[in-house]
């Protein structure tokens, strides 16, 4: 019996050689690119987790502003008052507009208006010591006349003392829009004086000062 177990494991001794003898014949030697006993195995595919991208917020088109409208009649009080520039503008029917003029240091001044096709209207002039009390209904310091001596305008007004800021308000009675156009003329203090001595109604003498003047007020 103890011969018999000797033997068995001899045999399984043998055996266990013989394995390990040809484990090398399955072994990879690179003799061939295409020896399928030297692929390797392919690795399986990593799966990266990534995140969600964040949602861009879609562009809202923005509309354009659209320009003002432009209205041919501003000068609705004073404070909107247009510039005497020498230009065509428009009067609605019945309806009054404001209109300014800077004279800067000049002591004389002429305020022409022409219409178009000689329709009737009117202005009241108001000077910078009016400035604090200017409407339709105030008293101005002059008005328009019609002016018969020159056939190139229709109206005129005319001041000496005329430095500063002036306000006209122009009113159109008729019942339809009337083209106008205001403009200017200004000057200086021109004056000639000569000082010589007078006899008073007291019969005393004294020295007098004549400036005459020879401008717009001649």
């Amino acid at each position: 019996m103890k011969i018999t177990k000797i033997c068995v494991l001899a045999i399984l001794i043998a055996l266990g050689a013989t394995l390990a003898l040809d484990a090398s014949a399955f072994a990879c030697e690179p003799r061939s690119e295409f020896d399928s006993r030297c692929e390797m195995p392919k690795p399986k595919p990593r799966v990266v987790a990534r995140p969600a991208p964040t949602p861009t917020a879609g562009r809202v088109a923005v509309a354009a502003t659209p320009a003002p409208a432009i209205n041919p009649n501003t000068g609705g009080s004073p404070q909107d008052a247009v510039p005497i520039d020498n230009k065509w503008q428009i009067i609605n029917a019945n309806s009054a507009k404001w209109y300014r003029i800077d004279n800067g240091v000049n002591f004389y001044m002429e305020i022409f208006m022409d219409t178009k096709n000689h329709e009737t209207l009117r202005f009241a002039a108001f000077a910078p010591a009016k400035s604090g009390d200017m409407s339709v209904t105030s008293q101005p310091t002059g008005r328009s006349s019609p002016f018969k001596d020159n056939p190139q305008h229709d109206f005129f007004y005319r001041a000496t003392h005329a430095e500063g800021v002036w306000h006209l308000v122009v009113q159109n009675d008729n019942p339809f829009p009337v083209e106008h156009r205001l403009s200017s003329n200004a000057a200086g203090d021109d004056r000639s004086c000569k000082s010589f001595w007078r006899i008073g109604s007291d019969g005393k003498p004294f020295w007098y000062t004549d400036c005459g003047m020879y401008n717009m007020n001649k």
